[in-house]
């Protein structure tokens, strides 16, 4: 809830269509995620990563607690391990909407690449 929320509501509800794929990167404790998957399509999915296990054991209890355990998956690791992953895992173009959490900063550089 609060600003970040507000602030991601607005940014998924504003597309022209709702999304199918959306990765959180840096999920923290899955509160994005889940939010996040109101605006998903029917069938839609939410990818989301964290590095840090305790917060990403956290994040799979929450989506597991929200009944979302079809519709978010959480990946535990490191940028360098995960962006790979996603490319095998998704087709190109697939990410309709990309959420950099606060704790996401560590991938900038990655991005940029």
């Amino acid at each position: 809830s609060g600003p970040p929320g507000a602030a991601l509501d607005a940014a998924l509800s504003g597309r022209a269509s709702p999304p199918r794929l959306i990765v959180v990167v840096g999920c923290g404790i899955g509160c994005a995620a889940v939010r996040a998957s109101r605006f998903l399509t029917q069938g839609g999915r939410i990818i989301a990563w964290e590095v840090d296990a305790v917060r990403a054991a956290i994040s799979l209890c929450l989506v597991e607690w929200a009944g979302l355990s079809e519709v978010v998956s959480v990946w535990i690791g490191r940028g360098e391990q995960l962006w790979p992953r996603l490319h095998r895992s998704c087709s190109r173009g697939s990410v309709d909407a990309l959420v950099l959490s606060s704790q996401g900063v560590e991938y900038l550089d990655e991005l940029a690449a």
